[in-house]
């Protein structure tokens, strides 16, 4: 008896860390059409990758925008970095946090730097607000949480309003990242160059990436139509964006009848989300490469 209630407890304490897990997520590929997902599509050749690669930057001022929960040395050394390896000094460093204060002193060093508050950036966006919402879709959304979803929304709709004057083509970069050598964010005549993770750059244009378009694809695809870029390196830590093309994308973001100026775009998303996608539910970056490099695709300007 003693034998048999050792093994039991064995067999216990190895089947423990899969029993945590209950309940179980659902498959992602739930989320689709008949549970089938749309293949992604290949990136156009015409598509410039790796900004390390170019040479002749854009001659019009491109600014850098941050969304960061804290105002931390890691921010401040990107803000030296940046204007270390930036040619041309004529930027502004745009911070999104609800760290005003840290962020004020920032500002008060540099110039450049401008401080804007979470809640000045989307109309009637809180982070309350989006955690209801994301705990109508379903507890894997909920317990992914509102500060995930909202940073990436932040950003989108930051560049779209070009909150604390904002120009025409920004740079994103996340609160983690530094800028440790010089690079072009976007050609000579102002298109985005799309970052990889890849170091090599051997693989960004092979199709399918597994997980990342499952589970992001399915809340795109339900929002646009369209399936996603298929290169499995465009979910980097950055991201070059035009206002123009931003607020194209959030129009189809946008419920009917409605466009990017209401920022009702966000809760239409939201309500859209599956909970079986929800862990990673949302990407600025992925969504954001998957519109500009579908628009190339199509052969439109």
């Amino acid at each position: 008896i003693c034998r048999t209630a050792q093994m039991l407890l064995a067999l216990a304490a190895l089947a423990l860390p899969f029993w945590s897990k209950w309940p179980f997520a659902a498959p992602a590929h739930r989320c689709w059409p008949s549970s089938r997902p749309v293949g992604p599509t290949a990136v156009p050749p015409s598509a410039k990758m790796d900004g390390t690669r170019y040479t002749g930057e854009f001659g019009g001022r491109v600014d850098v925008l941050q969304v960061v929960r804290v105002v931390d040395c890691v921010v401040a050394a990107n803000v030296l970095l940046v204007h270390q390896h930036r040619r041309a000094k004529d930027f502004l460093h745009v911070i999104v946090t609800p760290d005003t204060q840290r962020c004020a002193i920032l500002a008060q060093k540099w110039r450049h730097v401008r401080c804007c508050s979470d809640a000045s950036v989307l109309s009637n966006v809180t982070l309350d607000g989006v955690a209801q919402l994301l705990a109508a879709v379903g507890p894997q959304a909920a317990a992914k949480g509102a500060p995930w979803y909202l940073q990436q929304m932040l950003k989108l709709g930051a560049v779209a309003h070009g909150v604390q004057g904002l120009g025409t083509h920004v740079r994103i970069m996340d609160g983690e990242t530094l800028m440790v050598q010089p690079a072009d964010w976007f050609t000579g005549s102002g298109v985005e160059i799309f970052d990889t993770c890849d170091p090599k750059g051997r693989d960004h244009r092979q199709i399918g990436d597994g997980w990342n378009h499952e589970r992001y694809g399915a809340l795109y695809y339900r929002l646009t139509g369209l399936p996603p870029a298929g290169s499995p390196v465009l979910v980097a830590h950055g991201m070059s964006m035009t206002r123009q093309h931003a607020r194209s994308l959030l129009d189809a973001f946008s419920p009917p009848g409605e466009t990017w100026r209401s920022d009702m775009w966000v809760a239409h998303s939201l309500s859209r989300l599956c909970d079986a996608a929800a862990e990673t539910g949302f990407s600025e970056y992925y969504y954001y490469s998957s519109w500009v490099l579908g628009t190339l695709r199509r052969g439109e300007n």
